[in-house]
């Protein structure tokens, strides 16, 4: 299967020792990846959706949900960075992964909080830049796209770095939504 070798060539890429500046460029072009670059796909994408949603909507509403989506999107983006980093002593990017099975800080909570937050920063951006229906066409393709990358290719990683330490946290803790 493509995503098996894919898994096995990933887990080989990832025991590599990395310097600390390589992890900081390597987290520095995954944070503008996915505070820029993805959105602004998803945003285009979207857009050309729009016109295919019919919704009343009052944009001063828009705007706030928008804008505080956005923010508390990036507070959970944030925190799940900043717990790779300093638990784990890794990135988010796949190249340059924790070394260690993270389950503290908002992993504590669900198994994606960066994806979760991803996508409530993409409905903030939307929303925000576009409209509530521009927002959810992004959260919808974000977490269609995350999901099938987390199921196909980042458990089986996780599974193979990790084993029965990562298949037990999985049996407890929730995929997305958060358990408090």
């Amino acid at each position: 299967m493509v995503f098996k070798k894919y898994v096995d060539r990933l887990v080989e890429a990832t025991r590599k020792e990395r310097s600390v500046s390589y992890r900081i460029l390597i987290g520095l072009v995954g944070a503008v990846a996915f505070a820029v670059v993805v959105p602004a796909v998803l945003f285009v994408a979207s857009y050309g959706l729009d016109k295919y949603v019919l919704a009343e909507r009052a944009r001063l509403l828009e705007l706030g949900v928008g804008a505080v989506t956005a923010i508390v999107g990036l507070v959970l983006m944030a925190w799940s960075v900043l717990t790779f980093v300093t638990i784990g002593k890794g990135t988010a990017v796949p190249i340059a992964p924790p070394r260690k099975l993270i389950v503290s800080g908002p992993y504590k909570f669900c198994r994606n909080p960066m994806i979760l937050g991803a996508m409530l920063y993409y409905l903030g951006v939307g929303t925000y830049f576009g409209s509530l229906r521009i927002g959810m066409v992004m959260f919808l393709l974000s977490l269609i796209i995350g999901s099938c990358y987390i199921k196909l290719i980042e458990e089986k990683e996780l599974h193979l770095k990790f084993g029965a330490d990562y298949d037990e946290y999985k049996r407890r803790t929730s995929f997305l939504l958060p358990k408090f």
